[in-house]
Formats: structure tokens, C-alpha cells, sequence
């Protein structure tokens, strides 16, 4: 099965007989096959003869794209099999590689297959266990297998590592990771007993099939009020750069989807809305107070293939903070990231509304409530002047990062907000409306800091002048415009403007314009840039005012002007079966393409991963 597995419940008591061979869930790079909703009054006969159920049984694969990446897996089906016969193909030693393409190595901190006995684990691993389960108990923590024929078996979930199949060691690969046993349908659910508040506890997805969190239920002390599961984390792979393990995703309840953040990686932007879990995938939901708490499934959860991705916009205040990194002539890449919601409803205390930081393998960013309470989302009460948001970062490397500052529905009168960085001892202010990108560089202790930064409220009346707008633009003889907006222009000792060609390292470039009218009104100003950089020009202001204050302005960028971008075949027509499809100048990435007959019936599909701004990939389709 390559797509949908449909029962027809047409005639009563439909028995779907599984007694000598085995259906397939077919896993590949552009999609999953999947079992929908099975209705009650279809019966399924499962060969039962023997021990090793080798036939009359479900095979469901889980396809991993070649990246040394952890992953966190869902056991769709009740299987006998242990780890070693499903993830290790039964391997007996660890040269073997039953079904290449299939399966992977699993390590250990011990040295081989048989020490200390016969424990069955591929190879040393300096880090430890690559393959773990959560403990959704008071030690809050992730417990190792003691060996590999452990049954695989789970409602829960687990963390695996994984680098390709069990042909690769130092490199990367593609794998498939399949179980086989009797898929799990009708009701299911998770129990766990929390014994506190805000703790996390695991859950698997336990259908061959995506599911909508919109329509799982939950019941005891599981994420807060009302039916819904209030706030979940998942783990995905994509995110944290080409260089990371992965990163959690935070996904809050908004009263009709969920949200995710900080998003990016597999997902859409910060604040698309994403309600769901994908087949063979495990999440984490947080407990509400003391007792237990069940998150439960039915069949009608289950939903068809694709993911439903689209933007949507609610009236609720929220500020976003989206770690990024930031490489030279590269594309930012998200790292981690928070979101600050603010109502009158909420309270300052930590409570159910609010969702506890799951610390990355890499970096992170989170808010600081103090007592080592760190936050992803935190739930705050409408705004107050002198408010303040605490940041707190951990795994920094020593290279460029920005943050992407996000409000939504914050922009209103009397209302402003800062950017305090404390190692270059600057506060930039945030445009409510727009929002602000900071760029910033690790390259040593100082720098940093957990508490590097904070977002501080104040009243409009603090501060005297405000550069509300700035913008860059390029003329047709090579130069480039700067223009700025000042409000509230008063007390103004004279203006600077300053350029970097990387968006952290400053220099004036036109110092001491002069303030045209001081008289408390709104401003433009505009100024040449006669010799910009060739690569990118950023740009800000910055304002000295009389009694000696120093004010920036938001950083505006203007990117450098990109070569042309073509998509080409050759050539054309194809010649022996066998035909070039060049890529210049486009994004990197994964593309999907079909290949058309002359009724327009897709014959040949099949991925492409761009890699360079000049990518030629040889196709030589199959059966066409």
C-alpha cells in the first residue's frame, strides 16, 4: 500500500481475512501510506499459526532522510517482535545487513554485540545510549534499553537516533524503519500519574495514520482546562540547521487550532497554525497539578495524508522570540524559540496556561521566571509600563545569530518596547507593528551570558523621540536611499547614519545630521549611500539626544542583487530513456517533480535535494 488503506463497510460484518501473506504500509520520501478510520462492524483475521508471525500481519515502514539526526518514534501496532528483529532486522552480529535499505545500527557505551552479554548493541557510542524512552514518571528523565531484544512495543514513544541504515557508520544515510505485527485500532489511550505540576509525559500517535489534536481528548490532570489538550511539544528533526540533532516544537491551543513556535524546520512559520500528528510520530504533553491524567484516540481522529498548513490571525496579544542562526551569505536557520501571550485572564504565577522549557541538545532560548523556572510559552497578564520579559540562552556556539522578534496585535497607543542586550549595553526599540530583527555574535564568554537579554514595556512618555520607521531602497545609478521616520521629535542632539555589511558590526557613514524641527512633531529624513557594499548593506540609526541618551533604530537590510534563476531540461526531447535537470540559483531543498505524458497523466514521480546554486541532477526514469 503506497497511500490510503480504505475498509468498505458496505456489507455487515466485512471480515478483511490476513491469513497467509502481509499488507504493506509503504513509507517514502514524499509520502506514507496510511489505514483510515476502520469502522466497528469490519473484522480483521490475523494468522495466528506460530511463534515468529511472520505473515497475517501489518508491516508498517517509517521513512528517515539522510541526516544524523535523533527522532522521536511512535509503535503503531501491538508487535511481538523486539528491537533487534524489528529496527536491527534480526541481525546476529554486527557486520550483518539482512535487508540493506532497511533497518540501523543501535549503540551503546558498551564496546560490542557481546559484552558484557550479549547485550546485541552494534557499536561504542562516546555519548552514550542512542536509543531511549522517557520515563513519564517523578524522575522526569530518559532511561536507556539495557539490550536490543527488548520488546519494541510501546504506547509511549521512543528517542532514537538515527544515521541511515546499518550500513552506515560515520556518514549519513537514507533508512527505513519497520515494525510487524497487529495494527491498533478503535479507542487507545495514555495514562500516566503526575506528582506535580508541569511535568512532562510522553504519548505515541497509535494509529498507522496522521491524527488531528483538534479531536483527541483528554481527561484528569493533563494541560489545563477544558477538553483539549492546552499546549504539546514535538520533536522535530529539521530544525536547528543543518548542523543540529533536532529541536523541540511548541504547539498552544488558541481556542481553534493549535499554533506552532517557533516553527520553521518541518513546519511553517512562527504562529502557522498545524493541528497535526504525523503517523509514527510521539509528542509530549505537560501535567496540570497532582494525579493522573489521560490523553485518549478514537478512529475519528485519524485524518488523510497531507498536513493542513495555513496562516491564520487571532486577536490575542503575543510577542514571539525566534532564536536564529545567522551565517554569512547564508539563509537564517531557526534554532529555538518562545512566545509571550498577554491577557487580562492570565495571572504572573506558573500554571497550567503556561508551558515548561524541554531543554535542546543545542541551542536554546527561553524565558526566565526565576528560581530556575524557564518558560517556552508563558501565559502574562496584559501589559503594565516597566513590565519586563527575562531571557535566557544556553548552547551558544561561538558564530552569528539574530533574534526575529514577532508581535502580533501588540501595536497600541502609549505602548513601546526595548531589546536590552547587556554585553553590548544597547537597548534597541522594537517596533510593535513590524517587529525587529537583532543580529548579535557569540565569540566568547561574555557574550555568552544566559542573561544577555531582556524585553523591557515602557509608556511613550518615557522617552522623548522615536524612530518609527526606516527603510533602504536602491537607485538606478548603484547608490542606495536610506530613509527614516522620526514622532515625538524633541531634544534631538543630531542623528548618525551607520552601516554594517553583516548586521552586528556598526560604522558611521554620515554623522551629525542635524534634527530639522526639535519642536515635539513627525519627521522624514533621507540620506546617500553613494558607494554601498557590493554584498548586503544593513542599515540603522542612531540618535544622540541632548541630555546625552543614545537611541537606535530598527536594522533594515537590503540584500544584494541575485543572479538570475532558470529550471532546465536537456535535453529536449530526451534521448535513450535518460534526460538533465539543471537548477540555477535556486533555494536549496527538497523538490518534488512529475513527469507528464501527453494526456497529462502523471508516468514518473521522483525527489530532487538541491544543493548549489548550480545543480545538475541526471534522471533516468523507470517503466516510462
Amino acid at each position: 500500500v503506497n497511500q490510503k488503506m480504505l475498509f468498505d463497510n458496505s456489507t455487515p460484518n466485512t471480515v478483511f481475512v490476513l491469513d497467509s501473506g502481509n499488507v504493506h504500509l509503504r513509507s517514502r520520501a514524499d509520502t506514507t501510506a496510511w489505514v483510515a478510520a476502520i469502522p466497528s462492524t469490519v473484522f480483521i483475521n490475523y494468522d495466528n499459526a506460530g511463534t515468529d508471525h511472520n505473515r497475517g500481519r501489518f508491516v508498517v515502514e517509517r521513512y528517515n532522510y539522510n541526516a544524523r539526526k535523533w527522532r522521536f518514534y511512535s509503535i503503531p501496532d501491538t508487535t511481538v517482535q523486539t528491537i533487534n528483529q524489528a529496527w536491527q532486522e534480526g541481525a546476529t552480529n554486527i557486520s550483518q545487513n539482512p535487508v540493506p535499505g532497511y533497518g540501523t545500527l543501535i549503540g551503546s557505551y558498551y564496546s560490542n554485540w557481546n559484552t558484557p552479554a550479549r547485550q546485541w548493541f552494534d557499536m561504542y557510542t562516546a555519548g552514550g545510549h542512542d536509543m531511549k524512552w522517557w520515563s513519564n514518571d517523578a524522575s522526569q528523565r530518559y532511561n536507556t534499553i539495557g539490550k536490543t531484544d527488548t520488546l519494541i512495543a510501546t504506547n509511549t514513544g521512543w528517542m532514537k537516533f538515527v544515521r541511515g541504515d546499518r550500513t552506515v557508520t560515520a556518514g549519513t544515510g537514507i533508512s527505513l524503519l519497520r515494525t510487524r505485527g497487529k495494527i491498533k485500532r478503535n479507542a487507545q489511550s495514555v495514562t500516566f500519574t503526575a506528582t506535580a505540576a508541569n511535568q512532562y509525559f510522553s504519548v505515541g500517535n497509535p494509529y498507522p495514520s496522521s491524527v488531528d489534536m483538534r479531536q483527541i481528548s483528554k481527561s484528569g490532570f493533563v494541560s489545563g482546562p477544558g477538553a483539549r489538550v492546552q499546549q504539546f511539544l514535538i520533536w522535530d528533526p529539521r530544525l536547528g540547521g543543518a548542523y543540529g540533532l533536532g529541536a523541540f516544537q511548541a504547539f498552544a491551543w488558541d481556542g481553534t487550532n493549535y499554533r506552532v513556535t517557533p516553527g520553521g524546520g518541518s513546519y511553517g512559520a512562527n504562529g502557522t497554525v498545524d493541528n497535526i500528528i504525523e503517523s509514527g510520530a510521539a509528542f509530549f504533553v505537560q501535567s496540570s497539578g497532582i494525579g493522573a491524567g489521560t490523553v485518549s484516540f478514537a478512529e475519528a481522529t485519524k485524518v488523510d495524508g497531507s498536513r493542513e498548513v495555513f496562516r491564520i490571525n487571532g486577536l490575542e496579544e503575543k510577542l514571539s522570540v525566534i532564536l536564529e542562526s545567522n551565517p554569512v551569505g547564508e539563509t537564517p536557520e531557526v534554532m529555538d524559540g518562545l512566545m509571550a501571550m498577554f491577557d487580562d485572564s492570565y495571572t504572573n504565577e506558573i500554571d497550567a496556561n503556561d508551558l515548561k522549557k524541554f531543554a535542546n541538545p543545542g541551542e536554546n532560548i527561553s524565558i526566565n521566571k526565576g528560581d530556575n523556572n524557564l518558560l517556552m510559552i508563558e501565559s502574562h497578564p496584559s501589559i503594565v509600563a516597566d513590565d519586563t520579559l527575562f531571557l535566557k540562552i544556553s548552547g551558544m556556539k561561538a558564530r552569528p545569530y539574530r533574534l526575529n522578534i514577532q508581535p502580533e496585535n501588540m501595536a497600541k497607543p502609549g505602548l513601546m518596547a526595548w531589546l536590552v542586550d547587556k554585553f553590548t549595553e544597547t537597548s534597541t526599540p522594537i517596533d510593535l507593528l513590524t517587529g525587529l530583527i537583532y543580529n548579535f555574535d557569540i565569540s566568547t564568554n561574555p557574550s555568552a551570558v544566559p542573561d544577555r537579554f531582556m524585553i523591557v514595556f515602557k509608556n511613550a512618555t518615557v522617552v522623548p523621540v522615536k524612530i518609527v520607521s526606516i527603510a533602504a531602497e536602491r537607485n538606478n545609478n548603484g547608490s542606495n536611499t536610506v530613509k527614516w521616520r522620526v514622532e515625538n521629535e524633541t531634544g534631538v542632539a543630531h542623528y548618525e547614519l551607520q552601516r554594517s555589511h553583516n548586521g552586528s558590526n556598526f560604522t558611521a557613514l554620515q554623522s551629525n545630521i542635524a534634527a530639522t524641527n526639535n519642536n515635539g512633531g513627525s519627521e522624514m529624513y533621507n540620506r546617500i549611500d553613494a558607494n554601498p557594499l557590493v554584498a548586503d548593506n544593513y542599515y540603522r540609526i542612531k540618535a544622540t539626544l541632548q541630555n546625552g541618551r543614545i537611541e537606535y533604530s530598527a536594522i533594515v537590510k537590503l540584500s544584494q542583487v541575485k543572479a538570475p534563476s532558470s529550471i532546465t531540461v536537456f535535453p529536449n526531447p530526451v534521448k535513450e530513456n535518460r534526460f538533465n535537470i539543471e537548477f540555477v540559483n535556486q533555494p536549496e531543498g527538497r523538490y518534488v517533480l512529475d513527469l507528464l505524458a501527453a494526456n497529462g497523466q502523471v508516468v514518473y514521480s521522483f525527489a530532487v535535494m538541491v544543493t548549489g546554486n548550480n545543480f545538475i541532477k541526471t534522471i533516468t526514469p523507470a517503466r516510462v
